[in-house]
């Protein structure tokens, strides 16, 4: 017998072995949706398992698993992949049966192996990762080699990396290589517990979402990181702001209450800003209902709390009484019902621009016109913005108008196109900011301000975002400017700033100089400190003509601040001789300090200009208007 002849007689023995070992009627059962799409006619199982079945994986018995088989062998295969009609059950009968450790499988694993390939989607398998399988006899194999490690779904139903998203206890169990595959835990789970599966598509479309969430915060923490604040969504927080000022109010009107009064709309009402405008608009408040009797009632439009509200409301009564206690009620305007309850006999009166439309609703029910307390040009407050165009619209709404300072009257006649479209019929009016008079003699004046060793160089310095106007950063940027060129040089002088809403620390101006940071104080303190000062600094680049630096004009300091052209040289003249004009810009105002620095030891000239400026008292500045408001709210 030749060696031709012997590997042909091993051929047919294998080949018998084989069909012994092959169970027929088990395989057909078992299989028999790919014989269905697969087999040949008249083709019986084992002619099938044959051609086709072993090479697709399929198991020739109960108790043996050929996937396993060739997962765990790769020499078996790399075989199958290479020789036709190779399989890993030929390969047991031919040499694994006598080789440690070829076949270690329990029956457990061998059914689980074999529930887990009838569950493939093959189709769905080599659509997906068929690209990858090169060295593999089929995508099968492939399949069940690297799903472990590659997290590969079975079918598009199911998502490998989604169900292990979902279920730690599947991760660890697969880490403890107690199963093989999320898949596998599901298929031996699901007829005793209830586990969801997402589909591959959504995962990895939740996948894809996830990464360019991550992707998008990324780059916006790099935009953020160099350029702070340019990825803030400012126009949807203005949108929001639109809507809360701009929307639907319910208006009710309620039972007629006294001689009637007014609704007062505020933004907030709260003691830590009771200063400069605020004061201006209660006390004129406090004024007209003292002489006409009328009622106030206070509505605060903020999307803050009621708990907050509240606590507000408290902490007004204990520390600004006075301010309080000329309410004879309080409302809180309500985000949610929009709803505000009126006396059929009151008017209604808005502190600012936002809160003028919702006014304008209000006054609206009763065939009456708002009554708009004017502050400011408002629309300056904002950059070329949609806050800035919401609020200059706000102007142009039907309103009976009590503008602070005749001032901003003259701004807004020649600087808008308000007073043309409001008409011949247009009802406005105005108060003016009452200055204190310089409370001592020239005597004592000179006396507190000769031979003083130190001098006091005192700036309204507001560094808060809403003070904007004040250009903080510039008049520190100058005075440091300043300094540098020795302009304060030869003298001892201190540096404050006055007005912050709370305690920073001091900042450096250069040297061992620096700006002592003053908080808000009462305004008796205030005027005092005003007493020990010798150079006032105040800027306003909105229309409203300001207060600061005339009050620090009228207390005898040498007061640089900026000029317009409607508050030109000559009309700040007429104020106080003792302003000191300039443009805004760092170089006009070093050279403002300049010359503020001299006029500094005149004193008989600061005290004669402080003394011959015109100021107002509390009566002549409100008289006017007072009676021109009593007639609107007391028909």
């Amino acid at each position: 017998m030749n060696a031709q002849d012997t590997i042909a007689d091993t051929s047919n023995v294998i080949d018998l072995l084989v069909a012994e070992g092959f169970d027929a009627a088990w395989y057909e059962t078992t299989y028999r949706d790919e014989i269905a799409q697969h087999g040949l006619e008249g083709e019986s199982p084992l002619d099938f398992y044959r051609r086709l079945g072993g090479f697709l994986g399929h198991d020739p018995h109960d108790g043996f698993s050929e996937i396993l088989y060739r997962k765990k062998n790769t020499d078996v295969r790399k075989n199958v992949t290479q020789a036709s009609g190779a399989t890993g059950f030929r390969h047991w009968l031919e040499f694994g049966v006598n080789e440690t450790g070829r076949h270690p499988f329990t029956k457990s694993q061998i059914d689980l192996a074999r529930q887990t390939y009838l569950a493939l989607d093959r189709r769905f398998l080599e659509k997906t990762y068929g690209a990858r399988m090169a060295g593999y006899p089929t995508v099968v194999d492939y399949y069940f080699s690297q799903v472990t490690q590659e997290e590969l779904s079975p079918s598009a139903e199911f998502s490998e990396s989604g169900y292990r998203d979902l279920y730690e206890d599947v991760t660890i169990a697969i880490e403890d290589n107690l199963i093989a595959s999320g898949f596998q835990h599901f298929l031996l789970v699901r007829a005793k517990e209830v586990r969801h599966v997402v589909s591959h598509d959504q995962y990895l479309k939740s996948l894809a979402e996830k990464k360019s969430a991550e992707q998008e915060a990324e780059t916006r923490l790099a935009l953020e990181d160099n350029l702070p604040g340019v990825t803030a969504l400012a126009a949807l927080d203005m949108l929001n702001a639109m809507e809360f000022y701009g929307g639907k109010v319910k208006v009710r009107r309620t039972e007629a209450q006294g001689p009637g009064g007014l609704l007062v709309l505020v933004p907030d009402f709260l003691p830590e800003i009771l200063f400069g405008g605020y004061l201006a608009f209660y006390g004129f408040l406090r004024k007209l209902s003292e002489q006409t009797g009328i009622g106030l009632r206070l509505m605060v439009i903020n999307h803050s709390s009621m708990e907050k509200h509240e606590g507000n409301l408290l902490r007004m009564r204990i520390k600004m009484p006075k301010i309080y206690n000329m309410f004879h009620g309080f409302q809180k305007f309500d985000a949610q019902t929009r709803a505000v309850d009126i006396p059929a006999n009151y008017h209604v009166i808005s502190y600012c621009a936002e809160l003028h439309r919702i006014a304008q609703k209000i006054a609206t029910s009763a065939n009456q016109k708002p009554i708009f307390f004017i502050q400011e040009y408002e629309p300056d407050f904002h950059a070329n913005t949609d806050m800035r165009s919401f609020n200059e619209s706000a102007f142009f709404l039907p309103h009976d108008a009590v503008y602070n300072s005749h001032k901003l009257i003259e701004f807004f006649q020649k600087k808008t196109s308000v007073f043309e479209r409001a008409g011949k019929n247009y009802r406005y009016t105005a108060i003016e900011n009452q200055l204190v008079r310089l409370n001592v003699g020239k005597d004592r004046f000179l006396e507190m301000n000769s031979g003083r060793e130190t001098r006091r160089f005192i700036m309204y310095g507001r560094p808060e975002g809403h003070a904007a106007r004040n250009h903080f950063g510039m008049l520190v940027y100058a005075l440091r400017e300043a300094i540098r060129q020795g302009v304060f040089a030869g003298e001892d002088w201190e540096f404050y700033a006055l007005g912050t809403l709370g305690k920073i620390d001091d900042i450096d101006l250069g040297g061992s100089e620096k700006l002592r940071m003053v908080p808000k104080m009462p305004k008796e303190d205030y005027e005092e400190f005003l007493l020990t000062g010798d150079i006032g600094l105040s800027v306003i680049t909105t229309p409203h003509p300001g207060i600061v630096h005339f009050q620090m004009a009228a207390y005898g300091l040498p007061t640089v601040t900026n000029k317009t052209d409607l508050r030109d040289d000559a009309w700040l003249a007429k104020q106080n001789r003792n302003l000191i004009p300039v443009e805004m810009s760092p170089e006009t105002l070093v050279e403002g300090f300049r010359v503020a620095v001299e006029r500094a030891k005149d004193l008989n000239t600061r005290y004669d200009n402080a003394v011959a400026s015109p100021v107002m008292d509390e009566e002549s500045c409100l008289r006017d208007a007072l009676a021109d408001l009593a007639a609107i709210v007391t028909k």
